[in-house]
């Protein structure tokens, strides 16, 4: 997912990377964690109440790329 994210950067399809205060992550680069944390497991504990609020901030975004001009 990472090279993906990378490559609608560079294109100019997703906004490029911003800094949030003293974190490092953007909210791409958060989304790309969390993404990876649920997909190849860790020893972090989510509530089922976490995943509804991230897919619906997926689809958003899903929906955004999706929805640029060819």
């Amino acid at each position: 997912m990472r090279n993906l994210v990378d490559q609608a950067r560079k294109t100019g399809v997703l906004p490029r990377q911003v800094s949030w205060g003293q974190s490092r992550l953007d909210a791409f680069d958060a989304l790309t964690e969390i993404r990876n944390a649920l997909s190849h497991g860790t020893s972090d504990i989510h509530t089922p109440g976490m995943a509804l609020p991230f897919l619906e901030l997926c689809a958003q975004w899903i929906d955004h790329v999706y929805q640029q001009p060819p």
